[in-house]
């Protein structure tokens, strides 16, 4: 532990001592929120679907394999809650020691702690955007949808 909290200073001295500091975070920041990553051997997401399947090509050409892949990480998704970390870094935004947040996830979670500069590289998952009118609506209703039988937005 001690060696640990050594580390904590040494890094908080460096962030702390810089004056244009940013994160970039990916998915083991979320896993101890219980939202699994993609390259884990044995467990990662990439073992048990198909990459294509996520990309806007891979939506467009199949959206029902698309919600298949959403409904079994949705329960997941949507118990996730920030962790420590990124706690963390939202408090270190909310001093001034940290500019923002550039982040391969699309979780949310960041926001969630309070963090309100995040670059989210690979979009998100808290909202759905309909490809013919550009409409919002939270991935929430859209999920809760399909879960009540409605047949999923395609488009």
């Amino acid at each position: 532990m001690e060696d640990l909290n050594n580390k904590a200073k040494i890094f908080l001295d460096l962030v702390l001592s810089s004056s244009n500091v940013v994160a970039f975070t990916g998915a083991g920041i979320s896993t101890d929120s219980g939202i699994p990553d993609y390259r884990s051997p044995g467990t990662g997401i990439w073992e048990k679907i198909d990459q294509s399947v996520v990309s806007i090509d891979g939506f467009v050409r199949e959206p029902f394999r698309y919600y298949d892949y959403s409904l079994e990480l949705y329960a997941a998704r949507k118990a996730a809650k920030p962790n420590i970390a990124h706690y963390l870094l939202a408090e270190l935004e909310n001093r001034g020691a940290l500019k923002g947040i550039i982040t391969q996830n699309v979780d949310g979670l960041h926001q969630e702690a309070g963090s309100g500069h995040v670059h989210e590289l690979h979009g998100s998952l808290r909202q759905a955007v309909c490809l013919d009118c550009s409409a919002l609506q939270s991935m929430d209703e859209a999920m809760d949808r399909v879960i009540s039988g409605e047949p999923p937005p395609v488009m």
